[in-house]
């Protein structure tokens, strides 16, 4: 659920930058551009993890358990990094 929301504010701020100066895009796109790497960790974890239920794959459930532990701080900072990213399209940051 909170890669879904993610997604969909990442996909705001993408939208929104389209009418931003060339100038401008600079700082939202390596704000938004970590903030994507980030959650891709969490997606390939979500991957493996359903992967794993649907095909009873036992070293998909290993693997996406051992990335388990990585899934909600990465998550946060991919919320912060989207934020940030917001902030500058808005100019504030």
């Amino acid at each position: 659920m909170l890669g879904m929301m993610l997604g969909l504010c990442q996909g705001m701020v993408i939208v929104m930058t389209v009418e931003l100066k060339p100038s401008e895009v600079r700082a939202v796109s390596d704000w938004l551009g970590a903030g994507l790497m980030l959650h891709l960790y969490v997606a390939v974890q979500n991957l493996l993890a359903s992967y794993a239920f649907v095909r009873l794959h036992r070293p998909s459930a290993v693997i996406a358990q051992r990335m388990y532990w990585g899934v909600k701080p990465l998550a946060v900072l991919s919320a912060i990094c989207t934020a940030a990213a917001w902030l500058a399209v808005q100019g504030l940051f």
